[in-house]
């Protein structure tokens, strides 16, 4: 359910819900196996639409609904594969981190 003065917020989290997600997916599915192998190409489309609103929207403060702006990031102290960034909100303060992982090598010489 969508608060009020947290749309945004709400919305990207509704948006990836595994029930949502899995839903959609069971649906496809169906469609695919029982009407025709025709209709992956606008499912696919709707999977693709779901990310790109998701990117679109970005990240937001839960408490205030305004987006969070980066902070700044740095290799973790204990796996350099792994890097941590800070969210802050600029209205409230609200700080979140977020931690991603290298594949390719490390982020930084030190």
């Amino acid at each position: 359910m969508i608060r009020s003065g947290h749309f945004w917020y709400d919305l990207r989290e509704t948006l990836a819900s595994a029930k949502l997600l899995i839903g959609l997916a069971l649906v496809s599915f169906v469609f695919i196996l029982f009407f025709s192998f025709q209709c992956i190409y606008p499912l696919a489309l709707v999977f693709i639409a779901l990310a790109v609103v998701r990117v679109a929207i970005g990240r937001r403060c839960p408490r205030c609904d305004t987006p969070l702006k980066e902070l700044g990031a740095e290799p973790k102290k204990d796996d350099a594969f792994v890097m941590v960034i800070t969210w802050a909100c600029p209205r409230d303060g609200y700080t979140e981190k977020e931690e991603t992982r290298s594949k390719i090598g490390l982020f930084g010489s030190r």
